[in-house]
């Protein structure tokens, strides 16, 4: 059997060869107006706050602050489907911070974790996007959106019910997340 644990500040991804999937938990109002008009730039979003989004689903199931979807004013996560070339982008611009030169976004790295709650030997990668960062790339960037609420609940509820087997057999098939641009790969 391979072995596709990747490389330490790498992360796992579920990906095409043009758009990778991320991860944003929202309010209902939120999540319902993306799903239909296909984008951010809606009423209910407000992008004068900082946005999380997690390319990892096992990222997304982190979910104590949100009791698995089931907290007020967190009680959907969409997937955004965007493109390859903007995740990369939105990845330069922390290196760009770092180095003074924009205040756009921010990258955080933390331990993926099994289903369970056990370590796994790989972590995944959180981006916050400023206001700004949401207005000249995260809008741009957007293919698709959908609502994977109802498949998180049944997770925590799985999870809950100490059916870990049966959980873990609901999340997206992720692999360990290969750069277009090979500077920025660990």
């Amino acid at each position: 059997m391979t072995d596709h644990t990747p490389a330490p500040f790498a992360f796992r991804a579920a990906y095409t060869e043009s758009t990778i999937i991320v991860y944003y938990h929202c309010d209902t109002q939120i999540a319902h107006a993306a799903v239909q008009a296909q984008t951010l730039n809606i009423p209910t979003f407000k992008p004068g706050r900082h946005t999380w989004i997690k390319p990892s689903f096992r990222s997304a199931l982190r979910l104590y602050r949100s009791d698995w979807a089931r907290e007020q004013n967190l009680e959907h996560v969409i997937a955004l489907h965007i493109t390859r070339e903007g995740w990369e982008e939105a990845i330069k611009w922390d290196h760009l911070r770092l180095s003074g030169e924009t205040p756009y976004v921010r990258c955080r790295w933390d331990p993926e974790l099994e289903i369970g709650g056990e370590s796994l030997p790989f972590k995944f990668v959180q981006i916050t996007l400023t206001p700004g960062a949401v207005e000249q790339g995260l809008n741009r960037w957007i293919v698709e959106i959908k609502d994977v609420t109802e498949v998180m609940k049944e997770i925590g509820e799985l999870v809950d019910a100490g059916k870990l087997d049966e959980a873990t057999a609901l999340l997206p098939q992720e692999g360990p997340y290969e750069f277009l641009d090979e500077t920025l790969g660990p």
